[in-house]
C-alpha cells in the first residue's frame, strides 16, 4: 500500500497531474480508506489497490478504475472483473487495468499538447517579474511599509461638488403656414 501513484509531465507539471481513480458500483467516488496504525494516529489512503472489499479495515470494492487528471478530465471507466481475479490480490490483478488508465491519461496529455499554444519566453519572464513585484508589495504591506502617508493620517478624497446639469434646451417649432 502506500501513497497514491501520481503521473506528471515535465511540460505541464501539477496542472495535469494524473492518477488512477476508483468508481463504486453506484458510480460514486469512494472516501479515503483509513488504516489505524500502531501509533497515536493512523493514515488515510486513496491508492486504487486498497478498494478490494476487504474487511480489515472495512473498505468498499472498486467496480471500475479510470484515469483522472488535475484539470478535471476523467478517462472512461474500466470495469474490474472480480470473478476473473480469483485469489490474486487486487494490486496484482488490477495492475493491467491501472496501466490502461495511465495510457488513457497519456493520450489526454498528448491531446492537450496538440491544442495548446506555448507562452513565449518574454511573456513568461514578464509574468514572473509581475509576480515578484506583487510579492514585494505584499511583504511591504505586512511590515507596515506601504506607501508613506502625509501628516500621519489617511487622506480622504471627496469628489468636487458639481453644479447641477441644466436640462437640455428644447425648441418648439410652430407649425409652418403656407403662404
Amino acid at each position: 500500500m502506500g501513497g497514491d501513484e501520481l503521473w506528471t509531465t515535465e511540460e505541464y507539471g501539477r496542472s495535469h497531474e494524473g492518477r488512477v481513480g476508483v468508481l463504486l458500483a453506484d458510480g460514486t467516488v469512494p472516501e479515503l480508506v483509513y488504516f489505524d496504525g500502531m501509533s497515536v494516529s493512523g493514515s488515510t489512503v486513496r491508492h486504487w489497490s486498497v478498494y478490494d472489499g476487504s474487511d480489515h479495515p472495512r473498505r468498499p470494492q472498486a467496480h471500475a478504475l479510470r484515469a483522472e487528471c488535475a484539470c478535471g478530465w476523467t478517462g472512461r471507466p474500466r470495469t474490474v472483473d472480480w470473478e476473473a481475479a480469483g485469489d490474486l490480490p487486487f494490486r496484482e490483478y488490477g495492475s493491467r487495468t491501472a496501466e490502461r488508465c495511465l495510457e488513457d491519461w497519456a493520450q489526454h496529455t498528448t491531446a492537450v499538447h496538440q491544442t495548446t499554444v506555448p507562452i513565449p519566453a518574454e511573456l513568461r519572464a514578464e509574468r514572473g517579474r509581475g509576480r515578484d513585484r506583487e510579492a514585494r508589495r505584499g511583504r511591504a504591506r505586512r511590515r507596515g511599509q506601504g506607501r508613506p502617508r502625509t501628516g500621519g493620517h489617511r487622506r480622504t478624497h471627496r469628489p468636487l461638488a458639481r453644479p447641477p446639469t441644466p436640462a437640455p434646451k428644447t425648441r418648439r417649432r410652430s407649425p409652418q403656414r403656407s403662404v
